[in-house]
C-alpha cells in the first residue's frame, strides 16, 4: 500500500476486526510524486507506462524502493524473476530511513 494510505489503515483494520475478519498485515511504501510533490497515479494524469519501456520503468521502480537488479537484466520476464527472488521490505525501510535522516 502507498504511503497516502497509512492514515486510513487503522480504520479500516478496525472495521475487519468488528466483522470478524483477521486483518492483513500492511507495509506502506513511499510515494513517487512529480515536480509538485503531487503522487502519479491516473487521477493526477500522469502518462500510463509504455510498454516499449516497461522493463526500464520496472528497474527504476526497483531502484526507487532500493533494490538495485544487475545491469545485465534488461528484459521484463528476468527482471521480475530476480524482483521476485531478491524483494525484502527490510531494504526499502532502509531506503525510506535514510532519506529521512532516521538512520541510525
Amino acid at each position: 500500500r502507498g504511503a497516502d494510505l497509512l492514515t486510513s489503515s487503522f480504520a479500516q483494520q478496525s472495521i475487519m476486526l468488528a466483522l470478524g475478519h483477521e486483518p492483513p498485515h500492511y507495509a506502506h511504501h513511499p510515494l513517487v510524486t512529480n515536480r509538485e510533490g503531487i503522487k502519479l497515479s491516473k487521477k493526477s494524469r500522469a502518462p500510463a507506462i509504455r510498454k516499449d519501456e516497461a522493463a526500464e520503468t520496472l528497474r527504476a521502480a526497483l531502484t526507487f524502493l532500493n533494490h538495485s537488479p544487475p545491469k545485465e537484466l534488461n528484459t521484463l520476464i528476468p527482471l521480475w524473476d530476480w524482483a521476485v527472488e531478491n524483494w525484502r521490505l527490510s531494504k526499502v525501510k532502509d531506503a525510506v530511513s535514510q532519506k529521512n535522516g532516521l538512520q541510525d
